[in-house]
């Protein structure tokens, strides 16, 4: 419980919450077990898209490119990630 304690007080110092709102984050603190259940909720809903798209690890992988198909009915075989989405 203290290292919780120590970084709830980083995250409520001025400077460095608005260093992290300058980068696009969003500062929160809270207890472990709500840390818990935020990374829960994120793999149960992330997961069902990684597993529609088959997406991997891979870094490196290119993004599908985006244009007509013959075989489906969507513009792009994955219209998740489609232009037109």
């Amino acid at each position: 419980m203290r290292l919780n304690r120590v970084t709830a007080n980083i995250i409520r110092a001025a400077d460095f919450r608005e260093r992290l709102i300058q980068q696009g984050a969003e500062p929160a603190g809270g207890a472990p077990d709500e840390l818990d259940r935020l990374v829960r909720d994120d793999i149960a809903q992330w997961g069902k898209v990684v597993k529609a798209l088959n997406l991997t690890a891979d870094f490196y992988a290119p993004l599908p490119v985006c244009s007509p198909s013959r075989n489906s009915g969507f513009h792009h075989e994955s219209p998740v990630l489609c232009c037109q989405s």
